[in-house]
Formats: C-alpha cells, sequence, structure tokens
C-alpha cells in the first residue's frame, strides 16, 4: 500500500509540474501577443523636418534708414506648399550679419482668420524658427504675413548696404530702397546739453525703458532739475528701476557717446513721481550742480494694458539749468512686437447623381472618395432625395469618386477622377461640383425550361475516396513593412524555447528521482 500511495504521489507530482510547465508556456506566448505587435508593427510616424523650399514671397522693412541700436520693422509675406509640409515641420528665417530680431528669446504664434495656431515662432538672435502644426495639412494654398522688429548692432558698418533675409538657404532681398538698408553713423543729437531716448524693452513685451544723458559737453552748469512727462494714461513709471550713474560723457569710434568713469550716485537722487486727475504721471527730479561731468538717468515705463503693433508712445522731458535756461528733449517710440496672421482654405466636393437618360435625380447611391496622394479612404457618403451628397474639409488634392452601390435598379458608373486643379479659391470653403450618371440594369431574359421527367433514383456503392472539401478562399493581405516574417520568426522562436526549456527542466526532474 504504501508503493501504491508513493506511485500515486509521484504521478501526482509529475502532473502539477507539467502543468506548470504549460502555464508558462502559455504566459510567454501571451506576453509575446501582446508586446511584439506594439514594437514590431507599429508604423513610426513622418520625422519633423526643415522644410527646403523658400515661404517668403516679399520682404520690406520701414524705416530703411536706422542707426546703430536703433529698430526697424521687418514686414514678410509667405506663401506654404500644398500637401508637403507636416505638423512638426519647420522653417527658419535668419536676418543678415549685424542685424538681430528685436525681443529675442521670446515666441508668439501665427494664427489664422479662426484663431487657430498655423505655427508657432521663436525668436533667438537673428534667427526666427516657425514649427508648423496641424493647420498645414487640414488646409490649402495658405498665406500671410509676419512682422517682427529687428536692431542695428553697434558694428554695423556705417552707409549703404544690401539687406535680405535667408529663408531655409535661399536669400530674399527686401523689396524696397533697392534691397539696400542705410545705417547713419554716430548719434546726431549726442552733443547736445539735455537728451532724451527711449526704447522698447527687449526683455519685456509690455515695458519701454527710457534714458536721460545729462550735460554730454561735460560743461559746468549749476541749479539742474529735470521734468519729466508720460503722455498716456496706460503708462506709468516704475519706481524701483531708477538709476543715475556719474561719469565723463566721450565720443567713440562709431560718433556714440558713452559715459566713461562711471559710479553709481543713485542714492544721491530723488524722483518725486505724482499722477494728474486725467490719470498721466509726471516726475521731477532736482540734480544741483554738475562740475566737468554728466549723468545719465535711466527708469522704465510699464503699459498697463496691451499695447497694440504700430502705436506710437511719445513721452517729453525738460531740463532747466543756470537760473533760467530750458532744454527739452523728447522721445516718440513706435511698439513693435512680433506678429503673424495666416489664411489657408478648405474644399468640398459635392456630388450630384442623375439617371443618364432622363436626368432624374437619384437617391441613395454610395460613394467612396479616395486621395490619391496616399490611398486613404476620406469620406463616405450618399445621395439624399434630390441626389446630393457633399464630402467637405478637404485640401487641394487630387481624389477618385468610387460609386460603391448604386440606387435600385441601377448600375454603377465608372470612377471619377478629381484634379487638385479643379478646386478653385475664393472663399473659406469652395466647392468643385460634379455630376455622376447612372444607366438601368440591364436583366437577361429567363429561358423557359421543358418539364423534364424526374429520373428514377439508382443507388450508388460508396466511393472508396472521402469527398475531398472545395478548397478555401485565400485573402492575401500584406504585412507591414516592419517585419511581418520576423514577427512570425520571433512568436515561434519563443515558443520552442519555452518549450524546451520545459522539457529540459522535467527530464533533469526524472533523472533526480531514478
Amino acid at each position: 500500500m504504501q508503493g501504491m500511495h508513493t506511485l500515486h504521489s509521484n504521478t501526482a507530482n509529475h502532473r502539477n509540474i507539467v502543468t506548470r510547465l504549460m502555464g508558462i508556456v502559455i504566459a510567454l506566448v501571451a506576453a509575446v501577443a501582446m508586446v511584439v505587435p506594439t514594437t514590431l508593427l507599429a508604423v513610426p510616424s513622418a520625422a519633423a523636418q526643415e522644410i527646403s523650399k523658400n515661404i517668403i514671397t516679399s520682404a520690406s522693412v520701414n524705416p530703411d534708414t536706422v542707426q546703430p541700436l536703433g529698430t526697424a520693422t521687418l514686414t514678410m509675406e509667405f506663401q506654404l506648399p500644398n500637401n508637403t509640409i507636416h505638423a512638426g515641420d519647420t522653417s527658419t528665417i535668419t536676418l543678415p550679419a549685424n542685424f538681430t530680431y528685436f525681443n529675442s528669446g521670446t515666441d508668439f504664434d501665427i494664427h489664422s482668420d479662426e484663431g487657430a495656431v498655423v505655427a508657432h515662432a521663436h525668436i533667438a538672435g537673428s534667427t526666427m524658427t516657425l514649427t508648423y502644426t496641424e493647420y498645414v495639412e487640414q488646409h490649402s494654398d495658405i498665406s500671410g504675413t509676419i512682422t517682427a522688429a529687428f536692431t542695428v548692432q553697434n558694428s554695423a558698418t556705417p552707409g549703404e548696404q544690401e539687406f535680405h533675409v535667408t529663408v531655409s538657404g535661399t536669400p530674399v532681398p527686401i523689396s524696397n530702397n533697392g534691397g539696400k538698408i542705410t545705417v547713419e553713423p554716430g548719434d546726431p543729437e549726442a552733443n547736445t546739453v539735455f537728451g532724451k531716448y527711449g526704447y522698447q524693452s527687449g526683455d519685456s513685451t509690455d515695458e519701454l525703458l527710457y534714458m536721460l544723458r545729462v550735460n554730454v559737453p561735460n560743461q559746468n552748469l549749476s541749479n539742474i532739475t529735470i521734468e519729466d512727462q508720460l503722455t498716456s494714461a496706460g503708462l506709468s513709471y516704475l519706481p524701483s528701476t531708477f538709476t543715475v550713474t556719474q561719469g565723463t560723457w566721450v565720443k567713440d569710434a562709431q560718433g556714440k557717446y558713452s559715459l566713461q568713469n562711471a559710479t553709481d550716485v543713485t542714492s544721491r537722487y530723488q524722483a518725486t513721481i505724482t499722477t494728474g486727475s486725467d490719470g498721466i504721471q509726471h516726475f521731477s527730479m532736482n540734480i544741483g550742480d554738475l562740475n566737468g561731468v554728466g549723468l545719465l538717468v535711466k527708469y522704465y515705463v510699464r503699459a498697463s494694458a496691451d499695447i497694440p503693433t504700430g502705436t506710437s508712445i511719445t513721452n517729453n522731458a525738460t531740463m532747466n539749468y543756470n537760473n533760467g535756461n530750458t532744454a527739452p528733449s523728447g522721445s516718440t517710440t513706435v511698439w513693435k512686437l512680433a506678429t503673424g496672421h495666416a489664411h489657408g482654405y478648405i474644399y468640398t466636393i459635392n456630388i450630384t447623381k442623375t439617371n443618364a437618360s432622363t436626368g432624374e435625380k437619384l437617391q441613395g447611391a454610395e460613394f467612396t472618395v479616395t486621395r490619391t496622394r496616399t490611398g486613404q479612404v476620406v469620406g463616405t457618403v450618399t445621395t439624399d432625395a434630390n441626389g446630393n451628397a457633399a464630402l467637405g474639409n478637404l485640401v487641394r488634392d487630387d481624389y477618385v469618386i468610387s460609386e460603391t452601390k448604386a440606387p435600385a435598379g441601377y448600375a454603377k458608373a465608372a470612377s471619377v477622377t478629381v484634379s487638385a486643379s479643379d478646386f478653385k479659391k475664393g472663399n473659406d470653403s469652395t466647392t468643385y461640383s460634379v455630376t455622376i450618371q447612372d444607366d438601368k440594369a440591364t436583366t437577361p431574359e429567363k429561358l423557359s425550361q421543358p418539364e423534364t421527367q424526374k429520373p428514377t433514383t439508382v443507388p450508388q456503392a460508396p466511393s472508396s475516396q472521402p469527398k475531398q472539401p472545395a478548397p478555401a478562399k485565400t485573402v492575401s493581405t500584406p504585412l507591414s513593412r516592419t517585419g511581418g516574417n520576423i514577427l512570425i520568426f520571433i512568436v515561434v522562436a519563443v515558443v520552442l524555447l519555452a518549450i524546451g526549456a520545459g522539457l529540459f527542466a522535467y527530464s533533469k526532474y526524472l533523472k533526480r528521482k531514478q
């Protein structure tokens, strides 16, 4: 009985081992089935790339005469090619040497009329990079305008020089002033006793930087006071930004003045800010006497609301000195921000289904519309009671219209090709109409068969050969280009390895028991 009990126990143990091995094999096969399709069969998306084609159709600058550290506005018209740009692709617009975009390091979006983002723009030094969104895949004939300010560097050579933007390697000259820009030498007002200058802050989208140059000739002046007046209630001084530096004004090789041997003397002076009943701010500063030295007063002004591009902002100041002398100076700054606007088109195919003989409108005809470029079915439509069916949100491209189901009693018509040139832009959604005619279906007459006598059934001996089943219809489906055969090989290999490992372990177990 004990031997019999041991035999049954061993058999049960063997069955448990086999069950466990089969569980391992099944788990491995399931894991492969889940992992492999996501790794080998996944079709990778197209990698983003730089667009090689130039998109800028024209460019101009205003003004075309600037000074070092001065700014001008660059306006560019662009046109995007159809069916070649994808989301994530980029275009790069580069300025020539000695010129940089204003507000370097900032981003802005190019919007459509509907407010959709066509492209994201990033400014870095002399380069503007456009990164396109899905809008370019869903619209055609996209055109627009980009406006951006740029700055002339101190290193720019004075005089007339050619100016062009380089777009993805293609130079595009400006259209005004014969494709040239003039850089003026020096600073024509730097040798005056008092001067006020303003610039849009390159570090902010709502601030302006102002500078007051006091006693540039380095004379002996007495009883100096400064009065400064803003001209809009939407502007306000930033008190914490006021700084005063003392030194000697010196003219450099480019004709510009800079403060040498500068010392921070901000603590000696106080800007008294007042706000009038109209909301406009004003400040005054008592300087006192200056003997052979000059001052540079700097401060920032903030706009309380968004300032539209192109807005002129004027700020006036006056220096009173030597008991009765005045030196007025003003600064007008044209607010410049990089902006962009674009417009794209979507198209519609309108199908009318008629009787080829009578012109009667036919209901119930089904069509598929396939984009020739990709082979993708972009839509399926069915004609209504008026024989009409429409498919919208199409880009300008070639399509094939195929009738997949004809109305009852009619034969299907031949496929119709729609070319990209058939679409005419002019509206936000431009329609191309096509009429497809069907002929009545022809039904062959049934021939009457003479009645025949029912034959006498004669039993037959059973065949020695079994009846062969009809061959199954095989539908071949091409595997993914990522390697269908590789997938099969890997699955089979993993299963065989798992089974082999299980059998090997089991054989080792039996040997230990013997």
